[in-house]
């Protein structure tokens, strides 16, 4: 960008400041090659930049951060802070609540402060928010003083809009599928009881339960994974007995999993911060897909280490291969081989950010042909 495309105003850039940094650029050996090269990195950098002094005015502006600005119909000027400006700028933090001016992150690099990756809004007034991902970073002279700032930012807008269009879409099709799902349910349910001693009418109607179960499964999913990556999941942790949980977990999925295959081992009491109905989901999502995967006996196995607590669950199925792990707590991966692809891959996503969002992680061993084993550990809470 040429000087002479520079915004102009009252507030410009007092006259020769840029120009002795290019004259003396010029009457330094290698310096003018080293201004062309800092003139090109700045063009080429895709994020906005911007250059401030130690009074905060703005000295200069790449293409990149002119062009965020002007697509959202906000001016930034050249030179001193403008308080009727300034005054029109509303910055909020990554939890929604507005940011004092001296919290600004351009204002903490002047005061000597580094930022990295900082998520803030910009709510100016008579124009569109914009999301951003900011960093900054204060420039020191050869004495360490602090001299100016340099802020780096990225517009997130259109990637935090599309975010919260595909949440919106998530929570419509799960509430609008819901009703006709339940409606399907209840008439399979009545068709079985209505069915008499007809075989082949029972077998067809339980095939329909079973695949609306199923159905349902996946919207619960999807509903869960929306609500955990927006942080609004409710979670209610409690002081409990994990080893008092775990026994009624496993009898309650009597019915609709093969329980009689699975091995539990107990060591009481195993104390920890969890919320009952998140602990029972984790469980629920491990067993069965060890159940899933497998022919023989499935051993869940719950224990205290190191004052943590460590829920195993092994099965002595498939396995899955070292490729396959590495990446088998993502979200929609699936994986491949001879683990039959079910579901929307989700499963052990919502696991590990369940187990996360309780203060613990999941790991999985594995090798193909000789079973899976997949261990839980929370952080424990102490004795009775």
């Amino acid at each position: 960008m040429n000087e002479g495309d520079r915004p102009v105003s009252e507030h410009a850039v007092p006259a020769g400041r840029a120009e002795d940094v290019q004259a003396a650029s010029r009457a330094t050996p290698g310096g003018q090659g080293e201004l062309a090269q800092l003139e090109a990195v700045m063009h080429a950098i895709p994020d906005g930049v911007m250059v401030f002094d130690a009074a905060g005015t703005l000295l200069r502006m790449n293409p990149a951060a002119e062009e965020i600005w002007r697509n959202a119909g906000i001016e930034v000027r050249y030179g001193p802070p403008d308080p009727d400006a300034l005054a029109r700028f509303q910055l909020h933090g990554e939890d929604g609540r507005p940011l004092p001016r001296e919290r600004w992150p351009a204002w903490r690099a002047i005061r000597g402060e580094t930022l990295r990756g900082v998520h803030v809004t910009f709510n100016p007034s008579g124009a569109r928010p914009l999301w951003m991902l900011v960093s900054a970073a204060p420039i020191r002279d050869a004495d360490g003083a602090v001299t100016g700032a340099v802020l780096t930012f990225s517009d997130e807008t259109a990637v935090r809009e599309l975010a919260e269009a595909r949440d919106d879409l998530v929570r419509m099709v799960s509430h609008d599928l819901r009703a006709p799902l339940s409606a399907i349910y209840g008439q399979a349910h009545l068709i079985r009881r209505a069915a008499g001693e007809s075989d082949k009418v029972q077998a067809r109607a339980a095939a329909i339960e079973r695949s609306c179960e199923r159905m349902s499964g996946m919207i619960q999913d999807l509903v869960e994974v929306t609500l955990l990556e927006a942080g609004q999941l409710p979670l209610a942790p409690a002081r409990v007995d994990a080893a008092t949980l775990l026994p009624d977990i496993v009898d309650g999925l009597r019915g609709g999993m093969d329980v009689d295959r699975v091995r539990l081992e107990v060591q009481s009491p195993c104390w920890a911060s969890l919320d009952p109905a998140r602990l029972e989901r984790i469980v629920v999502n491990l067993v069965s897909n060890a159940l899933k995967y497998s022919s023989g006996d499935v051993q869940v196995l719950l224990t205290g280490e190191g004052g943590d607590v460590v829920l195993t669950v092994a099965d002595r199925g498939v396995g899955i291969s070292t490729e396959d792990q590495a990446r088998i707590f993502e979200r929609y991966y699936r994986a491949r081989g001879e683990r039959q692809p079910e579901g929307l891959g989700l499963g052990l996503y919502i696991t590990r950010l369940l187990v996360e969002a309780q203060g613990g992680n999941v790991e999985v061993q594995s090798q193909l042909g000789s079973g899976s084993t997949f261990r839980v550990r929370f952080p424990g809470a102490g004795g009775a």
